[in-house]
């Protein structure tokens, strides 16, 4: 399966979305902006019956009925327990107050006051906002780079919006798109890396990192290194491990070039 390109960022209005009135009767499943089961004006590359679920309230809403209009945003939006409108308070204090201070991340959706950040904002920012949560590279941690320089990975679904993968910088997006990266932990390693502590398994030729499967600890790393034809398989070729690991840590099993890949990483 095909990686999808990197996403940029479209820029949304700041100030908090507008709220929804509960003030006409139908479907509970329905949304409760449209009203309707399906949504006439579907982004596109975004089912007319996809809608995202208020963690709180359990209100369904279609992503065009609030002005989502991208498709990195709406499925960053599924990857945590996403608070509608009405119900969404800022990270850090936890309350709805001076709702005019409530920043919106571009990326995900939370909601955090400009005097909560950290360090605090003055005024609203103009253009594109991210939080730390999303202006964080994967692999190599820069907070550097500017809010539509970050590239985010979705991974496509038939009939969906994509899975979200991760975040990564420019630098570290590039070694991303040419397979050099720990299918674990997701993050990077350079085309001349020679000194890192890593074994390639042999069930998908993929390197995977001492210490992010359970099982290849130092000393198997070690065992292995002085054995002349080593044989290791990792976390992700073992169905009994894998399945083990979805069940622990609630993570989601995607493809990505026709190989498992586990969202979000076990590290």
């Amino acid at each position: 399966m095909a990686s999808q390109p990197p996403q940029i960022l479209s820029v949304r209005k700041k100030g908090r979305p507008r709220k929804v009135k509960f003030d006409q009767p139908g479907d509970e499943e329905a949304c409760a902006h449209c009203h309707e089961l399906s949504c006439a004006t579907t982004l596109k590359g975004v089912p007319g019956t996809l809608m995202l679920t208020c963690d709180k309230c359990k209100t369904n809403h279609h992503p065009s009925c609030m002005e989502f209009e991208d498709p990195v945003l709406i499925s960053k939006c599924f990857t945590y327990p996403w608070l509608c409108s009405n119900c969404k308070t800022c990270t850090k204090c936890n309350t709805a107050d001076n709702d005019d201070k409530l920043l919106f991340c571009d990326v995900c959706d939370r909601g955090l006051h400009t005097y909560c950040n950290d360090p605090p904002l003055q005024r609203l920012p103009e253009g594109a906002w991210l939080c730390k949560l999303c202006a964080e590279c994967q692999s190599c941690k820069t907070t550097k780079p500017g809010p539509t320089e970050w590239r985010h990975v979705v991974i496509p679904q038939k009939g969906d919006v994509g899975q979200f993968l991760a975040t990564f910088c420019p630098s570290c997006y590039n070694d991303f798109q040419q397979d050099r990266f720990c299918p674990i932990c997701l993050k990077v390693y350079s085309r001349d890396a020679d000194d890192l502590a890593m074994v390639c398994c042999d069930s998908c030729d993929r390197w995977i990192h001492v210490g992010c499967d359970d099982e290849l600890t130092e000393k198997e790393y070690q065992r292995l290194v002085e054995q002349e034809e080593p044989q290791f398989t990792c976390i992700l070729c073992d169905p009994i491990r894998v399945t083990r690991a979805l069940e622990s840590t609630g993570a989601k099993e995607v493809e990505y070039k026709g190989q498992i890949l586990i969202t979000p990483s076990l590290k």
